[in-house]
């Protein structure tokens, strides 16, 4: 082992992060909320007056275990957690 470059104090040591993979579907889902690319849409019916244009971005959440996937493009006014319970709602 030492002509690998490992010694006694390598070997012993506790990692740094574990992984955790869910035993069963709905023990851990991944969320995800990014801009889109997609940036030219139409000014939607229910646009606030005075807070600007809201932007458009990809909602997506995905089942640890099962990998089953929903995603979901949203207009809002910035990343807030209304928006991402509004997406895990419909979800």
């Amino acid at each position: 082992m030492k002509a690998n470059g490992y010694d006694l104090a390598r070997v012993i040591q506790p990692v740094a992060a574990v992984r955790f993979q869910a035993k069963r579907s709905n023990e851990l889902w991944h969320f995800d909320m990014s801009p889109s690319d997609l940036k030219q849409v139409k000014a939607p019916l229910w646009l606030a007056e005075g807070r600007g244009r809201p932007s458009l971005m990809l909602f997506s959440v995905v089942d640890d275990r099962s990998g089953a996937a929903y995603d979901e493009y949203r207009g809002v006014y910035g990343e807030d957690a209304e928006s991402a319970l509004r997406f895990l709602f419909n979800a």
